[in-house]
This record gives C-alpha cells, sequence and structure tokens, in this order.
C-alpha cells in the first residue's frame, strides 16, 4: 500500500519533474565525491537521531557546509541532477513513510514484500536516513546506488524540514525553481548564523582515512570510474 503512494506521489510530482534536468551521474563515483557524500549521510543521520535543538541545527549546519564544498567540485548539471533526484525521489519516500506510520498507529504489521524497498521492521525505523553503506556502495559501480542515495539523503532532508519549520515547506517544494537544498538554507538560516569548518569537520569525519580506503578499493577493482 505504501509503495503505491509512493509511485502516485510521482504522478503529483510529474508537472515539475518534466521540466527537471538530469545526467547521467558518473560524477558520484570519483573518490573525493564519494567521500563527501558518505559524510552527509552521516551528517543527515546524526541530525535526525538528536533530541536537541542546538545540536540539530549545529549538525545541519555541517551538513550544508560539506554539501557546499562538495558542490565546488560539481557542474551546475551535476548538482542539478543530484537536487532534482532527491526531490523527486526523497518526497516520494517521505509520503511513503507517513503512510506507514499512519498504517502502524492502525496497528498494521508492515510486510516486507522486497527488502529493497522496505528494509525496516517497524514503520518508525523507516525514518532514519540510509546513510549509505559505504563499501557495499564503492563495490557495486553503478548508477543505482547513486539513485537509491537520492531516496534515503532526500528523505532525511524532508523530515529535516519538518523539525526547521512544520509542514510549511511542503508546498513550497513543488514550486518549479524550488528544491529541499533551498528550503533547508532557508529555514535553518545557514547565512545568519552558521559557523561550521570544513576543516574540522572532515577531521571529525576522518575525511582522509576514507579517502584512502575508496582509492585502495578502486585499485584492487581496476575499475576507470574512479580517476
Amino acid at each position: 500500500m505504501s509503495v503505491l503512494i509512493h509511485e502516485g506521489f510521482h504522478v503529483y510530482q510529474k508537472p515539475k519533474l518534466q521540466r527537471l534536468l538530469f545526467v547521467d551521474p558518473k560524477f558520484y563515483f570519483k573518490p573525493k565525491i564519494m567521500v563527501y557524500s558518505y559524510i552527509e549521510g552521516m551528517l543527515l543521520l546524526n541530525a535526525l537521531k538528536t533530541n536537541s535543538k542546538e545540536e540539530f541545527l549545529e549538525t545541519v549546519y555541517k551538513f550544508i557546509t560539506v554539501r557546499n564544498e562538495k558542490n565546488k567540485k560539481l557542474n551546475k548539471r551535476q548538482i542539478a541532477t543530484e537536487l532534482n533526484g532527491e526531490f523527486g525521489e526523497g518526497t516520494a519516500l517521505y509520503a511513503q513513510t507517513k503512510s506507514q506510520i499512519i498504517l502502524q498507529e492502525l496497528k498494521y504489521k508492515p510486510q516486507i514484500l522486497s527488502p529493497q524497498i522496505c528494509t525496516f521492521d517497524k514503520a518508525s525505523d523507516f525514518i532514519l536516513v540510509d546513510s549509505l553503506e559505504f563499501i557495499s556502495s564503492i563495490k557495486q559501480y553503478n548508477i543505482d546506488s547513486f539513485w537509491g542515495k537520492c531516496y534515503y539523503y532526500g528523505q532525511a532532508q524532508a523530515y529535516i524540514l519538518d523539525r526547521l519549520c512544520d509542514s510549511i515547506w511542503q508546498h513550497e517544494v513543488m514550486e518549479e525553481e524550488t528544491m529541499l537544498w533551498d528550503l533547508i538554507l532557508k529555514y535553518s538560516e545557514y547565512d545568519k548564523y552558521n559557523t561550521s569548518n570544513i576543516d574540522d569537520i572532515k577531521d571529525g569525519y576522518q575525511f582522509d582515512s576514507l579517502l584512502r580506503k575508496v582509492k585502495k578499493m578502486n585499485k584492487k577493482l581496476g575499475n576507470g570510474i574512479l580517476e
């Protein structure tokens, strides 16, 4: 039932999706991009887990700082592909999760029809972002792992917006030029309050160590896509 809601939401999105730009996201498999994306996932997960308002905002600011740094290494079309994917699949997954929570409150027990779609034991677990299992993602070397990331990173941003501004964002995100990213910048007031330092964040999340792992995996597999 929830998967039908997810796919039905795409029909609602269709007018906007038809105007969006998507390119082949091979850029995602470059080592530094992979590591930045992994750290983004951990920050999104940490933001959703904390009950502290101060820690929540601090973690959101760190996420924005890391993405800004990652975007410096991408062109406009590549950046748009990620933001568009997070809007399209992330908000649809958000609607799907909302339906799961309603069903759970009505005492329905989730049935896991496909481990690839519904990897949860109870509906409330489905809220948490899948922070991109690091080793499996770089072993796959396929486009599906990029789009899979968009589902969970997009959904996480939607739940972050719930905490920042309740449901106000839900109407705004359907506007033609507006993405989840834009609304997080707006409602977190990042430019006004942020004090995050990219070097401190990279050190805290062991950027250099993760980068060595990616390069080692690349050498082991001999895959030319990670250059």
